[in-house]
């Protein structure tokens, strides 16, 4: 486990050094504000990914409602009260 740690390591060393080495001008404008971007899609797609392993933990420790047999899809009335509940 230690090696592949001093491994990786040692790789991204490599690549900043190469990186610095042969650094060029770049003649194209990047928005300040692009940046922001990309933790903008990282917190969205965390923030789904916990809800669905909200959702997911409820229905696995028994405190979601349990689907009846038989039943495909629920109707519009059982998810409105289940949004209003997953609000509280």
């Amino acid at each position: 486990m230690k090696i592949r740690l001093v491994i990786c390591l040692v790789c991204i060393l490599e690549l900043s050094i190469l990186a610095i080495a042969f650094e060029q001008c770049a003649y194209a404008y990047i928005d300040p504000g692009s940046g922001l971007l990309v933790f903008q899609l990282g917190g969205s797609m965390l923030a789904g990914a916990l809800f669905v392993l909200r959702r997911k933990l409820r229905r696995l420790l028994g405190r979601g409602r349990p689907m009846e047999e038989g039943v495909s899809r629920p109707d519009q009335s059982t998810v409105a009260e289940e949004s209003a509940r997953d609000a509280k």
